[in-house]
């Protein structure tokens, strides 16, 4: 009989420090809040803006981006809340035709935030790749 075991860093390792013990989707233990991306390789980047737009709207609260500053820069940043806002191009009715959703982000370590609306996802958020993180999913092992 095999059992099947989950390697975990050992709480003696700089990445297991790192590490909370409870992980959302796309934490980097190498990434601050609000700190600007060091290499493309560290986000997905989707071959079509479809897919770019499906897996985004999946994102949940307390799950990591990377989110497109107003100086172009993406910055990795936590999807605090969703929330839903007056569109002003279709004219601002508090109807629900009038009413957009948006994500809204924590982008820096003081709290500051950022609002991107639903036209604007594909453009501005930026899924987090956990390829060379030290925090990359744990791999499963047969012993």
């Amino acid at each position: 009989t095999s059992t099947f075991t989950r390697k975990q860093p050992s709480s003696s390792s700089p990445a297991a420090a790192n590490c909370p013990k409870q992980q959302h989707n796309g934490f980097r233990g190498d990434y601050s809040l609000g700190e600007t991306i060091r290499s493309p390789s560290h986000m997905i980047i989707e071959a079509t803006t479809d897919l770019a737009s499906r897996t985004v709207s999946l994102l949940s609260t307390h799950d990591f981006a990377f989110v497109k500053r107003s100086d172009g820069s993406y910055s990795f940043a936590i999807l605090a809340y969703r929330s839903m806002d007056m569109d002003p191009i279709r004219g601002g009715a508090e109807d629900e035709e009038g009413m957009e959703e948006c994500m809204n982000f924590v982008v820096s370590e003081g709290g500051s935030t950022k609002m991107v609306r639903e036209r604007r996802w594909v453009e501005c958020v930026r899924l987090v790749s956990m390829d060379g993180s030290c925090c990359a999913p744990a791999t499963g092992v047969c012993s």
